[in-house]
């Protein structure tokens, strides 16, 4: 077992007997200087295959793996667990306008239909387009930062949904934290360098926040640290 497995069941068992929504692991791989990704709307590989083998296990123990459309837009993700054994999570992109394209692999991919999830306003025509696709689609009140996470969440439990993984992008992420709905946090960080004019942060508060986090488990695999724990800094408690 590693590390962030025990550290993540404990968790997951106290925060789910205090809170009414889903219990919410935020994951993400960022380099040394801080970027996750060299180019804004182009994929950057950054963790080593031991550590893509431990997100992917980190995926196994969770019922969702939640992206926004950027990272669609960007990365093209499987959002799957083939580089370990274990079952793939339902997939959700979170899609105010339904951006996805018909032909992102998460949604032409074989397996259990993505949920893509749209506010209200969005187009009709093209959540149709998205359901013929293989999609399916869900649209649920908005919130000035797009869609509404409280609207999300009570959607998610009606589906029976008890964990939800996070795993970006930067807008994404940020909501989250914002709106202090995140329980667990595990963190790759590569040796790379990519600072440069265009590359992708973590918005500076939220990487300020996570300086002051102190993580409960620290191991290394292969040239990446992974850190990860209990998430309880300055933006934290989640909406309960």
């Amino acid at each position: 077992m590693l590390n962030w497995q025990s550290e993540w069941e404990q968790a997951k068992a106290m925060t789910q007997a205090r809170t009414a929504r889903p219990f919410v692991t935020a994951t993400f791989a960022m380099s040394r200087d801080g970027c996750l990704s060299r180019t804004q709307g182009e994929p950057t590989v950054i963790s080593a295959n031991a550590a893509l083998r431990m997100t992917h296990a980190l995926r196994a123990v969770h019922d969702v793996v939640l992206v926004g459309v950027g990272t669609v837009l960007s990365d093209d993700p499987l959002l799957t667990t083939r580089l370990v054994p274990g079952p793939s999570p339902r997939r959700v992109v979170l899609d105010s306008a339904l951006r996805t394209p018909l032909t992102a692999r998460v949604v032409t991919t074989a397996g259990e239909a993505p949920l893509i999830v749209g506010c209200t306003q969005a187009d009709p025509a093209r959540a149709e387009a998205l359901r013929a696709a293989g999609a399916q689609v869900v649209l649920l009140e908005p919130s000035c930062e797009g869609v509404s996470l409280a609207a999300l969440f009570e959607h998610l439990q009606g589906l029976g949904v008890s964990s939800v993984m996070v795993e970006g992008g930067a807008t994404v992420l940020k909501r989250f934290f914002a709106e202090r709905a995140v329980d667990f946090v595990c963190i790759t960080e590569s040796p790379l360098l990519l600072a440069n004019p265009l590359a992708v942060r973590l918005d500076d508060g939220l990487s300020r926040t996570l300086a002051r986090w102190s993580a409960s488990a620290v191991e290394h695999m292969g040239p990446d640290l992974i850190r990860a724990g209990p998430y309880a800094g300055e933006a934290s408690g989640a909406a309960r």
